[in-house]
């Protein structure tokens, strides 16, 4: 499970359509009931009523095809429909379009009942921002859980069925934070300046380098990250590229084990403000991190003679998820940098196109089909093979 899609800015990020009939605008909680609804299934396209009193639990887990936390979790949830086949409703909600689930439905088939909320209609009674997120509902309806799938376990439904209620953590989030909020609340004429502290609770994991203002280009924030995490901002390197010389339990991504950090450097020192971050993190934890070279098994991007690329005269960012990349003047090397930091080919990418403009770039593929981005790269006149090569890679140690 990756939390951190890219290193340089984290976003935020049944074969059904749901169907209302009953207002959906409060919020519902632990302890409170859900009423009955109905979903059209896309498989049959037939409208069902789900009665949340029916006797059988229900597990509703939101979900998106571009998150790849979701999709991970999904043979889990598989089991769990496979062994309570008859006493629990497994319902994944996405709000993509019907369209976008088929095909995935498609390419990954799962024994459990997708649902889209394009209306959003269930995330009104269960607000969130951070996917995946689950709720486990008993027979009766009452609300149990609300809390990430992998800690819904044959036990936990075992227990229900028995009458049992069990305790799981609760997923808590600031639904309606302002991501612009400065949390650390440092002064307009702070100069240098970096602090480490625990996690902003019910705040999710983001950094921010401000592109204006009194800290334009010289100061970094990150929020609720893990060790790794914070090592991989600060050295600008994906999880492809790491070698870990410790436990990885140490460093991982869990409550508990997670940091906010908040780095300045004084103006006209911006070049600098990624070395300062990664200097003070190996001042101030035990564990370090250092970059080394490595002979690796890598994903090379090459151009097929000519790239069918429209030059863009100036450069901005890129937005991107797990299959769509968009920019009005992107480089190759931002494209490398995304299939990489997404994890979209499992493996360290290189850019050998030759290619050094900057392009506009509309790049549309299904992630869990991999012939869809090979099409799609194709059809901008790129190609990728798997070939070793030397790279960088992050190594974490203790001394």
């Amino acid at each position: 499970m990756n939390p951190y899609p890219s290193v340089r800015f984290v976003c935020l990020i049944l074969a059904f359509t749901l169907v209302s009939h009953f207002s959906m605008s409060q919020k519902i909680g632990l302890g409170e009931k859900i009423p009955s609804f109905e979903v059209i299934d896309l498989k049959t396209d037939e409208v069902k009523k789900v009665e949340s009193d029916s006797e059988k639990i229900i597990l509703i887990d939101f979900w998106a095809t571009w998150c790849g936390p979701c999709i991970a979790g999904m043979p889990h949830l598989e089991s769990l429909q496979k062994t309570f086949s008859s006493e629990l409703l497994v319902l994944a909600v996405s709000d993509e379009s019907p369209e976008r689930i088929k095909k995935f439905m498609v390419n990954r088939p799962f024994g459990f009942s997708f649902v889209s909320d394009k209306e959003k209609n269930l995330q009104k009674y269960f607000p969130h921002r951070i996917i995946p997120h689950t709720v486990l509902i008993d027979k009766y309806g009452e609300v149990i859980a609300i809390t990430s799938p992998d800690q819904i376990t044959e036990k936990t439904i075992r227990d229900l069925l028995d009458g049992e209620k069990p305790i799981m953590p609760l997923k808590q989030e600031q639904v309606g934070f302002d991501p612009s909020h400065d949390f650390f609340e440092v002064a307009e004429d702070m100069d240098q300046y970096f602090v480490i502290q625990k996690e902003f609770e019910g705040v999710p994991t983001f950094s921010k380098v401000p592109n204006q203002g009194t800290f334009a280009n010289r100061r970094i924030t990150a929020h609720n990250f893990s060790i790794e995490g914070l090592y991989r901002l600060a050295f600008q390197k994906s999880s492809m590229r790491l070698e870990y010389l410790i436990d990885k339990e140490l460093v991982a991504y869990k409550p508990g084990n997670l940091y906010s950090v908040d780095v300045i450097v004084s103006k006209g020192s911006e070049s600098y403000l990624y070395e300062y971050f990664a200097k003070g993190l190996t001042e101030w934890f035990e564990i370090k991190g250092k970059l080394e070279k490595r002979t690796t098994e890598v994903i090379v991007l090459y151009s097929k003679g000519q790239a069918n690329l429209t030059e863009s005269k100036d450069y901005s960012s890129y937005s991107g998820r797990s299959g769509t990349f968009q920019s009005e003047g992107a480089s190759l090397n931002d494209l490398v940098e995304y299939l990489e930091d997404f994890d979209i080919l499992g493996l360290p990418v290189v850019n050998e196109t030759n290619l050094n403009g900057t392009y506009f770039f509309d790049l549309n593929f299904e992630p869990e089909n991999p012939q869809s981005l090979i099409d799609a790269l194709n059809g901008l006149g790129l190609a990728i093979k798997k070939e070793s090569r030397e790279i960088d890679v992050l190594v974490l140690y203790k001394d």
